[in-house]
């Protein structure tokens, strides 16, 4: 498994510290790997566990269970109007004010833990210093960078391939990034192999 796989699927194990988390993650998972329309929604992954991860979130948000299908390829698909418009209104994505709902300091750890389960990659520090997040929304990379700065950390943005990508390069912004989200074990590594640097 590697380094980024293995902080996801811990981060998958982490619990919420308010209710309004879940919708806050859930929203940074869906700027960061959902494709939302106006008649679906939609993610696709080959990871189990970010799978039952979304439709967690999904179904503590709109009070319905919510399953995925498949195996390799596995398929989240929702069509029905009124969970969607339940999703839209909790998650508040098409609310131009959206970094302004996100009050609680422990909801935007959460959006942007939810933007790495997404679309997050971030490499062993064995090997360098690099920590990103893939999205094809323009918006949804802005709104991260909005978020970041309010923990003191100015993250960049650049657009590459039909993809904008929010990054960082310093050793120290990314140990406190995982610090933030919960990564701990990511954090350390990061923190450690400075020291012996």
């Amino acid at each position: 498994m590697s380094f980024s796989s293995e902080i996801r699927k811990r981060l998958c194990e982490i619990s919420q510290e308010c209710d309004s988390c879940v919708p806050a993650e859930l929203a940074g998972i869906m700027s960061f790997s959902g494709q939302l329309n106006a008649d679906m929604l939609k993610f696709v992954t080959e990871k189990k566990y970010i799978a039952q991860k979304i439709t967690e979130d999904i179904s503590k948000c709109i009070g319905e269970k919510i399953s995925f299908s498949g195996e390799k390829n596995i398929k989240i698909e929702i069509s029905d109007f009124d969970i969607l418009d339940k999703i839209r209104k909790k998650t508040n994505l098409t609310d131009s004010n959206f970094e302004d709902k996100l009050q609680n300091e422990c909801c935007k750890k959460a959006f942007i833990r939810g933007a790495f389960l997404g679309g997050g990659c971030v490499t062993d520090p064995d090997m360098s210093y690099h920590l990103e997040f893939d999205t094809r929304y323009k918006i949804s990379a802005e709104r991260l960078c909005h978020i970041i700065k309010d923990f003191g950390i100015l993250p960049k943005l650049t657009y590459r391939k039909g993809h904008y990508l929010v990054y960082l390069k310093g050793s120290d912004d990314i140990a406190h990034i995982l610090g933030l989200i919960g990564a701990n074990m990511g954090a350390l590594k990061f923190y450690s192999v400075q020291m012996e640097k």
